[in-house]
């Protein structure tokens, strides 16, 4: 079935349209939006065009398009009114979850801006044992929980090498441990990269004199 378009409308003046794609015989219906011209500046397939969703391409496959009435709502003159236009529309028509007399959803659209979504008491039995399906997935193996269980609390360590971790952390520097801190500092975002190291003597003594400095230049 063609476009339903006003008369006097020259359609290629326009950037795009807000259209109303509606099932004659479930009743059913689908707000989107279609520009007349790609990229490139050429001409689209609009005139062919029966929105995107799978849902509504099936039914539109099986029961012939001389079963869906296409009708323009808006026609803009830029591709953000065509974008605005569609959303303000999807809302104001509560496309996710308008229900027809039947109990059944009135809209093909599951989302809009693809942010909001249809909630799951609006959702055909047969959608939602899709997506609990989807969501149980496959069992993982005895193994496989294993690995993942030790990914999660992490290896333990043997006393062989927390002795060695030990003894490297007895021998590291001043000047290591300053590095290591500042590193950690740098990652957490504290605001004193040393804070916490030990300071040897000689350092101790360099920063007592700087104090000691700055006050008798007061």
């Amino acid at each position: 079935m063609d476009w339903i378009i006003a008369d006097g409308v020259e359609p290629l003046e326009f950037q795009g349209f807000v259209y109303l794609l509606t099932n004659i015989i479930s009743g059913r219906m689908y707000v989107g939006r279609k520009y007349l011209y790609d990229s490139k500046g050429k001409e689209t397939n609009w005139k062919n065009y029966y929105g995107s969703s799978r849902e509504l391409s099936a039914d539109v496959k099986a029961l012939g398009v001389q079963n869906f009435r296409r009708e323009v709502l808006h026609w803009c003159q830029t591709k953000a009114e065509c974008n605005f236009l569609e959303v303000e529309e999807q809302f104001s028509r509560k496309v996710l979850h308008a229900m027809l007399p039947d109990g059944s959803r009135a809209f093909y659209n599951k989302s809009i801006m693809g942010k909001y979504f249809v909630t799951p008491e609006h959702l055909s039995d047969e959608t939602r044992a899709k997506m609990s399906a989807t969501k149980t997935g496959t069992k993982h193996s005895e193994e496989t929980r294993a690995k993942m269980s030790a990914t999660k609390t992490g290896t333990k360590h043997s006393e062989e090498t927390r002795a060695k971790m030990s003894a490297t952390a007895k021998n590291m520097s001043d000047e290591t441990r300053a590095k290591i801190s500042a590193a950690s500092a740098a990652q957490t975002g504290k605001s004193k990269p040393h804070a916490g190291v030990p300071r040897s003597a000689e350092t101790r003594a360099k920063i007592s004199a700087t104090k000691l400095a700055n006050k008798a230049l007061k």
